[in-house]
């Protein structure tokens, strides 16, 4: 994991400026303004990674940890917006398709949150392929 901090350059007269630019430089980096990037996550921005999803990885870097949940949820109010996760969005463009689909789709994630085990390679096979 890689953390980015905003640079800040500090000045110190002998060992007791370098103390203090210590300390200061400590409580700095406790508080909650630090984003944490992983080395997949940094490929992906430079165009590294076919998989990633771009606008969905900056969202989370910009919405990151329990403030970032908070301030989205308050950007969403300001603009009328509805958060939705991954798991409701699937269920909404399946039930768009119609029954046979969202119950498939229900099956799938009943296994995918350990509601639900197959029984065998075969049975997630034809879990896959109805899918």
């Amino acid at each position: 994991n890689v953390t980015v901090t905003t640079r800040r350059t500090f000045t110190s007269n002998g060992e007791r400026g370098a103390m203090a630019a210590m300390a200061e430089w400590k409580a700095f980096q406790n508080q909650d303004h630090s984003l944490v990037i992983n080395a997949s996550e940094v490929a992906a921005c430079a165009g590294f990674h076919d998989y990633k999803n771009i606008p969905e990885l900056m969202m989370s870097h910009v919405y990151q940890g329990r403030r970032g949940h908070l301030l989205l949820c308050h950007d969403a109010g300001l603009l009328g917006l509805r958060i939705a996760s991954e798991e409701e969005q699937l269920l909404e463009i399946a039930q768009l398709a119609g029954s046979s689909t969202t119950k498939v789709l229900n099956e799938a994630l009943e296994v995918k949150r350990g509601e639900r085990k197959l029984e065998s390679v075969q049975g997630a096979q034809d879990l896959r392929e109805k899918v």
